[in-house]
């Protein structure tokens, strides 16, 4: 009789720790799981995406920390007479930057966003003349004459381009072109610059 109560409580004492030892294991594999879908959850910050780069993506990016991947620019410099003077940079999100230094409306530094619209209006002009098949200098001994620098970045591609003489046509009517689609941006006055 003794030895049946022994075998009895040894059988639900195996029955007891067995079951202990399976929740143990179901605990286990569960926290295993979770880890598992937190190791393969990628936040929106960290997902690869196909337009990384474009104009549509980096226009998304906060303005206050704002993108230094250029997308386009346009310098004039100094002359001997009373030339127009400035470097207008714009950057991939549309955030701008204006330093103007002489003879232009605007002294100092400005800044102000692109629309989408006007960058597409920048790149398109710039397919259209062949830009990035020009020449990457235009020059002479001449020295009193002002230079422009401009550059467009496209698809990974980028050009710059020094204008001081002999330019074709089609390199000052883009220029021109710059020009128009800057002075119509709302400009922000920032930092004011020295009176001459």
């Amino acid at each position: 009789m003794f030895r049946c109560w022994s075998i009895i409580l040894l059988g639900i004492g195996l029955l007891i720790s067995t079951s202990c030892a399976s929740g143990k294991k179901h605990q286990k594999a569960e926290k295993q799981t979770e880890v598992s879908v937190e190791k393969n959850t990628v936040s929106p910050s960290t997902q690869q995406n196909p337009n990384e780069g474009s104009i549509e993506q980096s226009q998304k990016k906060d303005v206050s920390t704002h993108d230094t991947s250029l997308f386009a620019s346009m310098e004039r410099t100094p002359c001997y007479g009373r030339c127009p003077t400035y470097k207008a940079v714009i950057y991939q999100n549309g955030y701008a930057e204006w330093t103007g230094t002489r003879f232009t409306e605007k002294i100092g530094k400005y800044t102000c966003t692109f629309s989408y619209d006007d960058m597409k209006t920048i790149l398109k002009k710039a397919e259209e003349i062949g830009y990035f098949e020009l020449n990457d200098v235009y020059d002479s001994q001449v020295t009193d004459l002002p230079s422009v620098f401009t550059s467009v970045v496209s698809n990974g591609k980028a050009k710059s381009i020094k204008s001081r003489h002999s330019a074709p046509e089609k390199l000052r009517e883009f220029e021109k072109f710059l020009d128009s689609i800057l002075e119509k941006q709302n400009w922000k006055q920032i930092e004011e610059g020295a009176k001459d």
